[in-house]
């Protein structure tokens, strides 16, 4: 084994190192200033709220409904109406 700090071999662990005091810092542990992020970023997921034009909302665009409501998706095919309904009574008509 070779301590990290000094360099001797088999005296002693880094940690335990009787020179450490005497060590120049390392430069591999000092914080270094970030570097500058690119402007422009490819293949970088961007939400569709994030987009450019995203507070433009388009003619084909359905508005929103303001009522409260449940959305429920990923069905199975044998489901019918009469379950959903009891399965959704006590949230409403």
């Amino acid at each position: 084994m070779v301590c990290r700090t000094c360099g001797k071999k088999g005296d002693h662990w880094t940690s335990r190192c009787p020179y450490k005091d005497l060590a120049q810092p390392v430069e591999t542990f000092v914080d270094k200033p970030a570097a500058a992020k690119p402007t422009s970023t490819k293949g970088a997921y961007v939400p569709p709220s994030m987009r450019a034009g995203a507070e433009q909302t388009g003619a084909e665009m359905r508005r929103r409904n303001e009522e409260n409501s449940v959305r429920v998706t990923n069905l199975s095919e044998d489901t019918r109406a009469p379950y959903l309904l009891e399965l959704f009574r006590t949230f409403g008509p």
